[in-house]
């Protein structure tokens, strides 16, 4: 039979062969001899026959035996030790020893040798490296090394000649070499009794307490079915918390069983490839089959042997799935125990620092924009991805940047970030209205795609979605931004239209009641009045009002203005006339009452006399403070002149001569200069003579005539010569002007003069002359009449005297 113990207790013959390769190992029949043994009634039994320096030696005395006394060979002799007097016992070795026991006084077993297996401590190698990168320790000795974070204790974190890892820092680790599968083979059987069980198995944990174990196998109590596939799995650490997470387990191998029975406590072995438990770790064990475990086991149960503690656990009804909790394992544990070094040696992974760098795993930027790399500064050198040698750079594209910054010790690491350049959210301004009159109301609401909801913020102080009174025409730009903080604008142009000017006017601002009016707009295309009024069409207001007039422009944009017309009441004009009859050319005075200003048509002037020319109405319109106007009339009658006529009995006289005056035409006659009418009178100068007749209408008209008083003519008449008795009879002359006629004695005309007709003395001689006019006039001189005796003075005219002859 292949096994790794035999039980030599039958009294008999035994052959063995064993082949070991353990190069310490210095027993014959392990170096692949055959032996024969002879096993008496009594004979000692040691454990194993390799035992880790330090560790205790089990032995036992097959037989019945009294007086029993163990004794032990260093290689002195044998010699007894001290308080063994028992079948069984144990001895630290610290060599290589033999073991006997003797009994009943006189007897002595057969002798059974131990040889100690006694490891040194691991010879290390140091490795120094960059920070984040892995150093690869190496550890050189006798079987095999383990790894630890501690000099004693700590957590087993590595087996093998070597361990790579990847520290933060300069830090200490410590190697332990260490034998298994030397113990023989030690089963631990946790419990063999019947119980419930599922397809999926039982887990639990194994700790190795006094040294590192190889798991070599397991006896399973199977139910449901004799043939099946046993898997079993392990992990560092123990299964809690692990039970349903398959990845976290180690699969050992699936092995094909067929059990020779499913009856309750029947156990059927499963030859696991070994795996080994390092000294002081906790494994957790699946045993995935269809098998028996205990049913409502306390929480926290165990079972231990000196090198092993087993944990009860967890059934299991499918794979990593259906739990039981706590449920026991029905079975057994094969193992072997080994040894370790008596200390850990420490080995060190000296971790120099690298630069000091960090960038966000990701930053996120906007289209179009641009973000500042920056590691972090360093006493070293950078290189980009980009090949740029700064220590930041800006980055404006998708992707990963890398940055590598090297130590002056040369150490270098390398961190990366990836640049994410998210797409601007699209952005719509949207108005209300894209024309508003001033004074109206606009709302600007932005809309949009982009990364989740949108925020909006528009300029000039509007906000998103409420009304404001725009003042002028504008351009708003609105700023849409995402949950990636990534924004985009618009704008939209808002157009303020000014109110028109509207201007109302009226034709007056004042009418009087009945006046008309007429209202007019400016300043818009369309105008509407209130009060029923037509723009530009008269009306007659009735009382005092206020009328607004709404002026529309090509926009819809409307204002308004308004006029205040006030209807004055008329005043109560009345027509005064100083006369109401009057003679033709008298004058006559009107005058208007019950206003503040009158106007008289027929061109009269209120209160400022005029000369009527015929019986008519006049009208005269009153006008007060208020400029409303009234009338009145009245008649004035105007009675003809009567038709005076002037007579003269003669419109010429000479002066001197009387003349009449009349007239006629009338009632009663009145005529200037003193003249009475009808009476004789001399006038003494050409005049002209005014009579005015006044008819019964106490009418007077006047004539005028004019008496034209022609002077006499001025007569004169020159002095006569002496005239002689004896002279001849003469022509008259020397009266001037001529014509004229020659009168003797103011009474006889003649034309000559005849002296002898005469006495002697002075004649009168009248010279009468008639001018042209009729008037006549006349002048006296004397002719003497002288006898002419003597010589007297005589007086000669200027040529009278001719003296001849002349020479």
């Amino acid at each position: 039979n292949l096994t790794n113990s035999m039980n030599l207790s039958a009294i008999g013959m035994h052959e063995i062969s064993a082949t070991v390769n353990a190069a310490w190992d210095e027993i014959s029949f392990n170096n692949n001899t055959i032996e024969t043994f002879i096993i008496d009634s009594v004979y000692a039994i040691v454990s194993s026959d390799s035992v880790c320096s330090g560790n205790d030696a089990n032995l036992a005395l097959a037989g019945s035996a009294a007086n029993i006394q163990w004794q032990v060979n260093d290689g002195n002799g044998f010699v007894n030790i001290t308080g063994a007097n028992q079948a069984t016992t144990s001895y630290a070795v610290t060599s290589n020893m033999e073991f006997r026991a003797t009994y009943c006084n006189n007897k002595t077993s057969d002798t059974v040798s131990v040889v100690e297996i006694n490891l040194l401590p691991p010879v290390t190698q140091n490795d120094t490296v960059c920070f984040d990168n892995p150093a690869t320790l190496s550890a050189t000795g006798s079987g095999s090394m383990n790894w630890y974070t501690a000099a004693t204790g700590g957590n087993s974190i590595h087996s093998g000649s070597t361990y790579t890892t990847t520290v933060p820092a300069t830090t200490t680790f410590y190697v332990e070499a260490s034998t298994s599968g030397t113990g023989g083979s030690d089963t631990l059987l946790t419990t063999t009794q019947a119980g419930n069980g599922c397809g999926g198995g039982s887990m639990f944990n194994i700790t190795a307490v006094s040294g590192a174990i190889t798991v070599t196998g397991f006896d399973v109590s199977l139910t449901g079915q004799v043939s099946q596939t046993v898997n079993v799995y392990y992990r560092n650490g123990g299964f809690a918390g692990f039970e349903t997470n398959a990845a976290a387990w180690t699969l050992v191998g699936a092995y094909p069983i067929t059990a020779t029975s499913v009856a309750g406590g029947t156990l059927t072995f499963v030859n696991s490839a070994d795996f080994v438990i390092p000294q002081g770790l906790t494994y957790g064990i699946y045993i995935e089959a269809n098998n028996h475990y205990t049913t409502g086991t306390a929480p926290g149960t165990t079972y231990t042997d000196a090198n092993i503690e087993v944990f009860a656990g967890v059934g299991l009804c499918s794979s990593f799935g259906g739990l039981n909790n706590p449920r026991l394992f029905n079975g057994s544990i094969h193992y072997q125990s080994g040894c370790t070094s008596p200390s850990r040696t420490p080995v060190e992974a000296v971790i120099l620092p690298v630069p000091a760098i960090s960038l966000s795993a990701s930053v996120a930027i906007c289209q179009g924009d641009s973000i500042t790399l920056d590691p972090g500064t360093i006493t070293g050198t950078y290189l980009w991805s980009t090949n740029d040698i700064t220590q930041t750079i800006a980055a404006t594209t998708a992707g990963m940047h890398k940055v590598t910054a090297t130590g002056t010790n040369g150490c270098s690491v390398s961190d990366s970030t990836n640049v994410i350049v998210n797409a601007l959210p699209t952005v719509t301004a949207i108005s209300s209205d894209p024309e508003v009159c001033d004074g109206n109301q606009v709302t600007l609401t932005g809309s949009g795609t982009g990364a989740g909801t949108l925020t909006y913020t528009w300029d000039q102080s509007v906000t998103n979605q409420l009304p404001f009174t725009p003042t002028s025409t504008e351009i708003y730009t609105l700023t849409g931004v995402d949950a990636n903080n990534c924004e985009n604008t618009d704008t939209v142009t808002v157009i303020v239209n000014p109110l028109p000017v509207v201007i109302g006017t009226a034709t007056s601002p004042e009418v009087c009641i009945g006046d008309s009016v007429t209202l007019t707009g400016s300043g818009a295309s369309t105008l509407i009045w209130d009060n029923n009024v037509d723009d530009a069409v008269p009306f007659a207001p009735s009382t005092t009002e206020i009328y607004t007039v709404t002026g529309t422009d090509a926009n819809n944009c409307t204002s308004t203005d308004s006029v205040t017309v006030v209807v004055n009441l008329l005043p109560i004009v009345e027509a005064n006339v100083s006369a109401s009859a009057v003679c033709e050319g008298e004058q006559v005075t009107l005058t208007g009452s019950g206003a503040d200003a009158y106007t008289w048509d027929n061109n009269v002037i209120d209160n400022v006399p005029f000369v009527p020319v015929t019986t008519l109405s006049y009208i005269v319109t009153g006008v007060d403070t208020n400029n409303c106007t009234n009338t009145d009339q009245i008649t004035v009658t105007v009675n003809p002149l009567p038709i005076v006529i002037a007579n003269a009995t003669a419109t010429a006289v000479c002066f001197g001569d009387d003349v009449t005056l009349s007239g006629s035409g009338a009632d009663s006659y009145f005529w200037s200069n003193g003249v009475t009418d009808s009476v004789a009178f001399n006038p003494n100068a050409t005049l002209s003579y005014e009579v005015t007749g006044t008819d019964a209408n106490n009418c007077s008209n006047t004539d005028e005539i004019t008496i034209t008083v022609n002077p006499l003519p001025d007569v004169t008449l020159e002095n006569f010569e002496v005239a002689c008795l004896n002279f001849p009879e003469f022509n008259l002359s020397g009266g001037n002007p001529a014509p004229g006629t020659y009168l003797l004695g103011g009474t006889d005309p003649a034309i000559t003069f005849n002296p002898s007709d005469f006495s002697v003395g002075f004649h009168a001689i009248t010279y009468t002359h008639t001018d042209g006019n009729g008037c006549t006039s006349s002048a006296q001189g004397l002719i003497e009449v002288s006898e002419c005796v003597g010589i007297a003075e005589t007086a000669f005219g200027a040529g009278s005297v001719k003296v001849y002859p002349n020479p």
